[in-house]
């Protein structure tokens, strides 16, 4: 992962085109989608956090126990804490 830059996986307990849809749901409160294909489960977007616009990827795969969300972010801070605090949000919005 780049400097500034951060990763998690949320495991949802739904079938991939529902946890796609959860993901799409989860940036669009959080942020903007730039780019959005359901065919490969794949969103880009960006969010705020604070001044910085921080640039997210989510890849949703399937799993034995239902689906895996990969959430990445990339913010402008070397400690990237923008990037850590947009993560966070999508994964609480994800586990609701």
């Amino acid at each position: 992962m780049p400097v500034g830059g951060t990763e998690r996986e949320v495991t949802v307990e739904a079938p991939a085109q529902q946890a796609f849809a959860a993901a799409k749901a989860a940036l669009e409160r959080t942020g903007k989608i730039t780019e959005s294909d359901p065919t490969e489960r794949f969103l880009r977007g960006t969010a705020k956090y604070g001044l910085q616009k921080v640039r997210v990827k989510v890849n949703v795969e399937e799993s034995d126990r239902g689906s895996i969300v990969r959430i990445r972010a990339q913010g402008d801070d070397v400690w990237g804490k923008g990037a850590k605090k947009v993560v966070e949000r999508l994964a609480e919005a994800l586990e609701r």
